[in-house]
């Protein structure tokens, strides 16, 4: 899912479900936020972690007031995406949750077993076990608990659009569009607009521009790329107001036939509910009956089908003349920014190959940064206490899926920094 979802929804779950428009703001960003934090490259910080980090091997001393931090990647950087501790640690526990944590799985367990399954299929399911943790302690008066729970709702919201895939690179993943429909829904007539989504955009370096002057279909394209995720399908599994029809495989020696097929309106109808159940848990507030249920779902169908992806001011104004009661306003520093400085200078590879310019290198949220920054060693300042509960809960969520909080590349790659560190900014070490 997308931040049709994942924040616009979300927002007026919340809202509905009773909380205050603070914590209805915290609880969508954060479920949001889980795209949108794609850092994963050890950087200096000029104040002390928590212990968590330090005792977890994610944060180590450089020297006086000077530490080595290692971030928890929960978005997906396509750069990063070939990496199987990326794939492990990030796009399985975050976006394609398996049905068993990593260290209940049998030995050498066939590849389905990796793949996501919509979390409403059985209550003990992996995401369901977590979400009944963190709503036992979610409480409207405490901020880390909501932040929390977004993040959870963000996992739980992802095993409906994308199950029946994985994390992981493999055969389970190989897959095919065989028929997409845009269905919009009756709406009033003040309401009655739609635009076509053009859902497929020149991305890849161009690599689709000089496909398209081939005169191939696009779909084939995509299924031509790695089978990570729902990679080949691009994001056909995202789109809240479609109906899909995706061949994949039951088996690795099989053929690829129809293997997914739903109306993505009435199961995307189907999470909004059970979020909605889940957030007047917390709230207190009673449960919507059926008939009010409706009511509010028609809204949300209405709304999903006017977005217009990447465009949060378009988008603000679309969910407020449907809302109006609901302030929406998603900014991606709202709650987390970091101010960064290079330790290191630009290189000859990082002007002339990458081409990449002082301003995207210090943008957190910029692929093209995070892609320079793997070169350039960086100081961050101001670093916030929201920062580092994020992070905590992220490396959480990963050792509870996974059975550990990094992998043991994540120490070496420390341990490199570290000297790197060392060798620009030579002070003394603590003993």
């Amino acid at each position: 899912m997308q931040a049709t979802y994942h924040y616009y929804t979300v927002k007026t779950l919340a809202s509905y479900a009773g909380f205050d428009s603070e914590a209805a703001q915290l609880i969508a960003y954060f479920s949001n936020y889980i795209d949108c934090y794609i850092m994963n490259k050890p950087f200096v910080i000029d104040r002390k972690p928590p212990d968590f980090f330090l005792k977890n091997g994610l944060a180590t001393e450089l020297y006086t007031n000077k530490w080595i931090f290692s971030p928890c990647a929960t978005g997906v950087n396509i750069i990063n995406t070939s990496s199987h501790n990326y794939q492990l640690h990030t796009l399985m526990p975050f976006h394609f949750i398996m049905p068993l944590a990593f260290p209940e799985l049998p030995e050498n367990p066939d590849r389905s077993l990796y793949r996501c399954v919509t979390a409403n299929q059985d209550h003990n399911l992996l995401i369901n076990r977590l979400l009944e943790k963190a709503l036992n302690k979610a409480s409207p008066e405490n901020k880390p608990s909501l932040m929390a729970l977004g993040m959870l709702l963000h996992t739980y919201a992802d095993t409906y659009s994308h199950c029946g895939f994985s994390g992981f690179h493999g055969w389970e993943n190989q897959a095919y569009i065989a028929q997409m429909d845009r269905c919009y829904p009756k709406r009033e007539k003040e309401y009655f607009y739609h635009t076509i989504h053009k859902w497929l955009q020149d991305k890849l370096l161009g690599k689709l521009s000089v496909h398209r002057e081939m005169g191939l279909p696009e779909k084939l394209f995509y299924s031509n790329l790695p089978s990570i995720g729902h990679g080949n399908v691009y994001c056909a599994p995202d789109y809240c107001e479609c109906k899909i029809c995706l061949l994949a495989k039951t088996d690795k020696q099989e053929k690829l036939q129809p293997f997914i097929e739903r109306d993505s309106s009435e199961s995307f109808a189907d999470c909004s509910r059970n979020i909605l159940n889940m957030l007047c848990q917390v709230s207190g507030k009673p449960a919507l009956n059926d008939d009010e249920w409706q009511l509010l779902q028609k809204k949300l169908s209405i709304a999903q089908s006017l977005i217009k992806q990447g465009n949060h001011k378009t988008n603000k104004r679309k969910w407020s003349m449907i809302f109006p009661d609901i302030e929406y306003n998603f900014r991606k520093n709202e709650f987390i920014d970091l101010k960064f400085e290079r330790l290191t200078y630009k290189t000859k590879y990082l002007t002339d190959e990458l081409a990449i310019n002082n301003r995207s290198l210090l943008d957190m949220y910029s692929e093209a940064g995070d892609q320079a920054r793997a070169v350039t060693l960086m100081l961050a300042k101001d670093v916030s206490d929201l920062f580092f509960t994020f992070n905590e809960l992220a490396y959480e969520h990963v050792y509870q899926v996974t059975g550990e909080y990094a992998s043991p590349g994540k120490t070496e790659q420390m341990f490199n920094y570290h000297e790197l560190a060392l060798s620009i900014c030579p002070q003394k070490k603590l003993a």
